[in-house]
């Protein structure tokens, strides 16, 4: 039975544990060593194999967005676009036999959605009211790294996706983490 307003805790995202689903997707990842297959494929394969991976991201972290390959300078790795929901990466990545900055940019952009998504429907997720409104703030007055490095690095939501990327890999690819 649904409350009244529309959500039950079962739809409701728990940040903690949606962030254990992820690290064990990486795990897994590399566990059934799709990482390897990654390697020896074409860029054809390459791109289903992080299409794959990112279906699983996104169902996990409850997002929509749309995911494709662009060619970009070589410093762009890629982006979260909140206006057309879409997460665009650097074809480059599909360029090299290591997939781990693939696998972490995925995770940094999705959780970009997935900050969105918080914005938009709060009720949905567990991250607190004070965090979401510093994120829409972050959205809403958006520094770009090619104005100031600096000041990009130390926004809210660029800290939150680079910490929550960054440990979700090292802990997905830690054999002792448990």
């Amino acid at each position: 039975e649904k409350p009244l307003d529309g959500i039950s805790s079962k739809d409701i995202i728990d940040d903690v544990e949606m962030k254990k689903s992820c690290i064990e997707l990486v795990r897994n990842f590399f566990h059934e060593g799709i990482d390897v297959e990654f390697a020896e494929k074409g860029l054809q394969g390459r791109c289903e194999i992080a299409s794959t991976f990112y279906d699983a991201v996104k169902e996990r972290m409850g997002i929509d967005a749309e995911l494709s390959f662009e060619c970009k300078p070589p410093q762009n790795l890629g982006g979260y676009n909140p206006a057309t929901n879409r997460i665009e990466l650097n074809s480059i990545y599909l360029e090299k036999p290591d997939c781990e900055d693939l696998l972490n940019t995925i995770l940094h952009e999705s959780r970009h959605a997935f900050q969105n998504k918080c914005i938009i429907n709060p009720d949905s997720v567990t991250v607190k009211n004070n965090i979401i409104d510093v994120w829409k703030d972050n959205f809403d007055n958006y520094i770009s790294p090619i104005f100031d490095f600096e000041a990009y690095e130390n926004q809210e939501i660029e800290k939150d996706a680079n910490y929550y990327a960054d440990s979700v890999m090292k802990k997905g690819t830690d054999l002792y983490y448990a």
